[in-house]
């Protein structure tokens, strides 16, 4: 390795283009993301030394944030606090058996793959589904992941040979670009690392796909609790709870015994010191225990205060040797003293000498074996005051059993560039992708890598690589029109497929960062070939020299105006500083649907009104929408989103009918009426929908009638009867027979008649065209909030947890006269839900002024993991109405619950927080009277009741940010060395 004599500089300038209005844009637009502190000390280190060590992180991502207004999320993340200790252990004991790397240097593929099995059996745990024990194979991301081999070289991996190391960003390379992971059975572990055929790896049956990786930004922990270590401990408690283990590093002795940093009695890991100590290993954060002693550490170096994070290891859960085993040990790694006793072989070495050097070092030994236990059978802990443990972590928040598309797009395979641009918070990713078959494809998904937080939206063109506005339509997606995620890689998904058309296809995802004036992106290049060679550093990044760059295919633009586009491919031919790159976009295709595909919608009958004044609101009384699928049917729709329906202005011609990304456009005349122009007259245009009432019962239901005004100046407009500026007289039901009923408007009337008819009249008659129907409220103008919340959380693991919202849903113009209403809700992370099967009835509700109470227990529902681990929630309604058995229902749009200004009561184990504070106990039954009277002192092991701030108004949110993520890297360790004192 040839010695470097320059300082270490910045990795590298790139440069991008002012999307919007747009010009190219300077080089001063751009700021070099410097290499962290870490790794520039990484760099400096000899070859031999760095072979020691786990590889920090390349770079120190900002530490940004995302508003959470989902409820259920909130109480969710919550509950992390609640609990002073917790392990996996206890939750899926099956998928947390100690496995043994043995001597291959792969901590990381096991701490890599150990995180992908704890997340899938949390979410099986979570959902209620039989425990299934996931067990997939180290050795193949471990070969996967390398370019040598004995009959050639593999094009997926990284620049790195088997045995060299690994870090977090290859365990997440692996487990995103479709290439693992694979079952153990079918590449079982080996304690060997021997080159082999790349037929071992490749046409592989690919059993897991990994949606969503979370990055949790670095920290160097102190002695002393810091806002950033308190911060960094909560989010490490809520993704364990919420989601599984952790990926971590961290220093470990290679031999397992006693030191200053470990002692091996407890499994106890404290290290303060960078300089003596190097982070060397790989490990899973599985729980916590807050007040784990600090006695348990090593008597020669102890953290300041109590508490630890519980780790799965990966070095089995003991160590054993035979005599001779022992004997071949010492003469391998003690030349010194086997030359100083004349021992030219192993076999001269005395029995009783081999044993006592094993005994010296920790060792048990029984029946001439040396028997050492590994921590808490192979678990360790490691203190919240450890300098390296908050450093390169990463999680997983989304993964399943299975992979759900048929071809996966890409250019990248590390993702690892990180560039500021500055001026403007916005940037443009266009990647362009050759289809790969001449049969039908669609995309269902797209992906990419965030090192800091984004709010997405999606554009494809289906048919073709043109890059022009209108050649891109936007995409629904599953979150609505827009997603936003921390730092890490994540899948978009879309609510419809899109066909793609053309032998090629573009996907445009558009970031917004949380910053101003800024916004870091992702990229990859060969860095190789750009990195300067800093001095004493003697093997940079060399597992990322092998990319290749994507010839006109990734291009960059700054701001939002789709104009200048910027071919990341030529970057250098404009800056010979500036490298060739690509974008981290990824593109995931199906080539046949499982389910029929939303094609449009249509009006198939106009609104009974369609003539409006400056002012009014659209009324869609009367107008029937359908839904058309790719398979030839069609349905009623209610829960449409009508856009630019309120308020109307003059010369305004048509509203937007929308549903799940589908528009359809209702023709409207909007006239402003002239201040000389007076009422003429007017009359009846439609009939209301209920013109036969049961006498001494029903009050007079104006809904659907409509009125035509006729001006002085000859226009004419249209009223519906329901208007505050109609009266209605005459309505008599008391009397039975004709009833005329006068309209009045702007002192002009006009008259129709209804029917008043006896009880009996009203019997259910199949074949009485004149049998009233049942009448739906209007949900238009609809509005909800959140006025109470109660958590109610536990320690013992078995219990469910769960929370109560109290739902208002004001401004319902409920309906009169029908014999029964019943109602039902559904939560969900779409804005556009269709086909709702899982209806949950609402028992017990009140409709008082205009307002439907309720109130929503978590236990009730079935999608309740999905839901409260979206940053959003949108409530459904479904009202039933039935009149003479007859049943007519409604189903609203989306309503989204944003939490305000309200206390969230906790409830832990039977005991209200605040109220275990002043000594009283209250039964944690919901609907049960509260017990104020006892004064029995209960042990506070809780937290205190916490608020949760309005959603939207720039608040802080209860302290607790959600996952921020960072990039790290992890190389190797020796399990089987021996130090000997």
């Amino acid at each position: 390795m040839r010695k470097r004599n320059r300082v270490l500089i910045q990795i590298l300038i790139f440069f991008i283009i002012v999307l919007s209005g747009c010009k190219v844009f300077a080089t001063d637009n751009i700021e070099i993301v410097e290499l962290s502190e870490d790794y520039k000390k990484y760099l400096e280190l000899s070859e031999e030394e760095q072979k020691k060590v786990i590889e920090p992180s390349i770079y120190d991502i900002p530490k940004t944030t995302r508003k959470v207004t989902n409820p259920l999320k909130l109480t969710k993340m919550l509950s992390a606090s609640v609990a002073t200790s917790y392990s996996l252990r206890n939750v899926i004991p099956d998928n947390m058996v100690i496995k043994n790397q043995q001597d291959t240097k792969t901590s990381w593929a096991f701490a890599g793959i150990g995180m992908l099995e704890s997340t899938l059996a949390v979410m099986d745990y979570k959902n209620g589904k039989s425990p299934i024990i996931y067990d997939f194979s180290e050795r193949h991301m471990e070969y996967a992941t390398t370019n040598t081999f004995k009959d050639g070289t593999n094009e997926k991996g990284f620049n790195r040979k088997v045995n060299s190391g690994g870090t977090n960003n290859v365990v997440e390379a692996y487990l995103t670009n479709g290439i693992g992971a694979i079952s153990e059975k079918e590449m079982p572990f080996e304690n060997n690392t021997d080159l082999i055929e790349l037929n071992k790896i490749q046409n592989v049956n690919i059993v897991t796909q990994v949606n969503d990786i979370v990055r949790f930004k670095s920290y160097e922990s102190t002695e002393d609790t810091t806002e950033d270590t308190t911060q960094i401990k909560q989010q490490i408690k809520e993704h364990i709870k919420n989601y599984g283990g952790i990926y971590a590093t961290i220093y470990l002795p290679t031999n397992l015994t006693n030191s200053d940093c470990y002692n091996n009695k407890t499994g106890a890991i404290y290290c303060n010191d960078t300089t003596t100590y190097k982070s060397n290993n790989a490990v899973m954060i599985i729980g916590w225990d807050d007040n784990y002693s600090k006695d348990n550490f090593s008597e020669s170096k102890r953290p300041k205060n109590n508490g630890a994070w519980i780790i799965k290891n990966s070095s089995g859960t003991e160590k054993k040797y035979n005599l001779t085993e022992m004997k071949e040990t010492i003469f391998k790694k003690l030349p010194n003293k086997c030359e100083e006793n004349g021992w030219t072989s192993a076999n001269l070495i005395p029995d009783d000498e081999a044993k006592k050097i094993f005994q010296n070092n920790g060792y048990t030994i029984k029946n001439n074996e040396a028997v050492m236990n590994i921590g808490d059978n192979g678990f360790m802990y490691v203190s919240y005051e450890d300098v390296y443990i908050y450093k390169g972590l990463m999680g997983i928040t989304d993964a399943k059993i299975g992979v759900n598309y048929d071809n996966i797009y890409q250019y990248n395979k590390t993702g690892m560039a990180v560039i500021r641009l500055k001026g403007s918070n916005k940037a443009c990713f266009a990647t362009v992708f050759d289809k790969k078959n001449k049969g039908t494809e669609y995309l269902t998904q797209v992906a990419i890598n965030a090192p800091e937080t984004y709010t997405c939206k999606v554009y494809v063109n289906p048919n073709g690589s043109g890059k022009e506005k209108e050649d891109f339509q936007q995409v629904q997606l599953k979150t609505g029109e827009t997603e936003t995620f921390d730092a890490g890689y994540h899948t978009i998904e879309f609510l419809n497929p899109i066909e793609i058309t053309g032998d090629s296809f573009v996907v445009l995802i558009e970031v917004e960062g949380t910053r101003e004036d800024m916004v870091n992106a992702w990229f990859e290049y060969n860095y190789g070939e750009y990195h300067p060679e800093p001095e004493n550093a003697s093997n940079p990044l060399h597992k990322w020299d092998n990319v290749t760059i994507a010839e006109g295919k990734c291009f960059v633009a700054y701001g939002e105006d789709l104009t200048n586009w910027e071919d990341t491919s030529k970057a250098n031919e404009k800056n010979e500083k500036i490298p060739n790159y690509n974008t981290t976009v990824k593109a995931f295709t199906v080539s046949k649907l499982s389910d029929p595909v939303l094609e449009g919608i249509e009006i198939t009958t106009p609104p009974t009104k369609t003539s409006y004044e400056v002012g009014e609101d659209f009324d869609k009384t009367g107008m029937v929408v359908k839904a058309k699928y790719s398979d030839g049917t069609s349905k009623e729709i209610t829960d449409y989103i009508i856009k630019d329906g309120t308020n109307l202005t003059e010369g305004k011609t048509s509203v937007t009918i929308e549903y799940q990304g589908k528009t359809v456009m209702q023709k409207i005349t909007v006239v402003k009426k002239a201040e000389t122009a007076t009422v003429v007259s007017i009359s009846v245009k439609t009939m209301p929908i209920k013109i036969q009432y049961i006498q001494n019962k029903e009050k007079l239901d104006l809904t659907g009638g409509v009125i035509e005004v006729t001006y002085s100046d000859g226009s004419k407009i249209d009223v519906a009867m329901t208007s505050n500026d109609i009266i209605a007289s005459g309505f008599n039901n008391k009397v039975i027979g004709k009833n005329t009923i006068t309209i009045t408007y702007k002192e002009k009337t006009a008259e129709f008649d209804v029917t008043i008819k006896e009880d009996s009249d009203t019997k259910d008659d199949d074949n009485n065209d004149n049998v009233k129907k049942p009448q739906n409220s209007n949900f238009d103008a609809m509005q909800g909030n959140v006025t109470r919340m109660r958590a109610y959380y536990f320690s013992d693991t078995s219990k469910k947890e769960y929370t109560i919202i109290s739902v208002d849903i004001n401004n319902i113009n409920f309906a009169n006269g029908n014999d029964n209403m019943e109602y039902y809700y559904y939560l969900s992370s779409n804005p556009q839900e269709s086909n709702i099967q899982n209806w949950i009835k609402i028992d017990k509700f009140n409709t008082n002024d205009n307002k439907l109470s309720f109130e929503i227990n978590t236990l009730d529902n079935s999608n309740y993991e999905e839901i409260s681990n979206s940053d959003t929630l949108y409530l459904y309604i479904k009202e039933v109405a039935t009149l003479n058995n007859t049943q007519q229902e409604k189903i609203t749009s989306s309503l989204k619950l944003e939490v305000e200004n309200i206390n969230v009561e906790e409830y832990v184990d039977g005991k209200k927080k605040s109220d275990v504070d002043s000594g009283t106990i209250v039964n944690p039954t919901p609907g049960n009277k509260t017990d104020n009277k006892s004064n029995d002192t209960v042990e506070d092991n809780t937290t205190a009741t916490e608020t949760i701030p309005k959603a939207g108004k720039g608040m802080v949110i209860i302290g607790i940010i959600l996952s921020l993520m960072l990039i790290g890297r992890i190389a190797y360790f020796k399990y089987k060395d021996i130090q000997i004192k």
